[in-house]
């Protein structure tokens, strides 16, 4: 083909003008194939993406490290910035991004054969919204596209090729060093903040949880043992000395025999007790003291009506057998 039918070719068919400038130079033009160019977009905006995300996370996970904050911030906002450089100005400068050097990939305009120009790379950027809206439709079009090309691709006129050239291929590899380089870092933060979070907060965070499970654990035992009816009472206090331990177990014992199951009997005495609240003042692996804050009811044959009842106690726990019971219980 002679340079003037090659130049008639292009303004008569300017789509086919990359693959006539590619022909000229004595190589033909082989269109990305879309695993490629899933590789060089997971180079380039998901692996970005996934690790600004963990440090978002990260930093709202771990309130105490306030350098560790100040670095995650950091972070997100050099990681922006990388991803609006990458896909802006180094596409309009090389016809790449580090995903598609990597990939040995090219974006160049269908008209000039040349990488896009900013403003071009900035409006392909902003295309891809027509690749997502349509149930991602768009960043599937290259599966069966002639060009192989997206939405995005279609509408400012982009086509992403093989590289070839020995410039293009100088590029490949310096991408394939930088992307390379790239990854090891997103790695190696992504490590360290896994490192960080399990060996300083979720430990932190372990122990907050059981706190909170003993604290529960107290109240909800101590407002189960105190509550009965007359129709129960029998069961209610069986089931609240499997609850006790130590003297004030033997001190219920003496009480409900000679006082809670008389009163429920002969004078239908009926007391049921709610946990308001609850906070761990103190614990070690097998003992703990529990604030607990009661709300309850008691009624009975001389007084029908429930009566409201509050109470604040101090529940000495023990642990024995696995099993969280209470030694002491002294009102405030």
């Amino acid at each position: 083909m002679t340079t003037q039918q090659s130049a008639a070719l292009r303004l008569n068919n300017p789509t086919e003008s990359a693959e006539v400038s590619a022909r000229s130079a004595g190589r033909p033009v082989t269109f990305t194939p879309w695993r490629l160019r899933v590789v060089a977009f997971s180079i380039d905006l998901v692996a970005p993406a996934i690790l600004a995300a963990s440090l978002v996370r990260f930093h709202l996970l771990v309130p105490s490290a306030a350098w560790l904050r100040v670095g995650a911030v950091a972070g997100c906002a050099a990681l922006v910035a990388f991803v609006l450089w990458n896909n802006t100005l180094r596409t309009a400068r090389l016809g790449a991004t580090l995903g598609k050097s990597f990939t040995g990939s090219q974006v160049l305009l269908a008209d000039t054969s040349r990488p896009p120009t900013m403003t071009r790379a900035i409006l392909r950027q902003l295309a891809h919204i027509l690749d997502t809206i349509p149930l991602l439709v768009g960043w599937a079009w290259p599966l069966w596209d002639a060009k192989r090309q997206t939405f995005a691709d279609k509408a400012v006129s982009t086509i992403v090729v093989v590289s070839g050239s020995p410039s293009e291929q100088h590029r490949h590899h310096a991408g394939t060093a930088a992307g390379s380089l790239l990854l090891t870092v997103m790695i190696a933060t992504a490590t360290l903040c896994g490192t960080t979070y399990f060996q300083q907060f979720r430990p932190e965070q372990h122990r907050d949880s059981t706190a909170a499970g003993i604290a529960v654990i107290a109240a909800d035992t101590a407002a189960t043992a105190l509550s009965y009816t007359p129709d129960t009472v029998d069961t209610d206090v069986a089931n609240a000395k499997s609850k006790l331990t130590g003297g004030f177990l033997a001190y219920y014992t003496d009480y409900a025999d000679t006082t809670l199951v008389p009163g429920a009997r002969n004078r239908g005495i009926a007391t049921h007790w709610t946990v308001n609240a609850a906070a761990l003042a103190s614990s070690t692996p097998d003992t703990a003291v529990v604030l607990a804050f009661l709300r309850g009811t008691t009624q009975g044959a001389d007084a029908p009506e429930p009566t409201d009842l509050t109470s604040s106690v101090r529940l000495q726990m023990k642990k024995i057998d696995g099993q969280w019971l209470i030694a002491d219980l002294i009102p405030l």
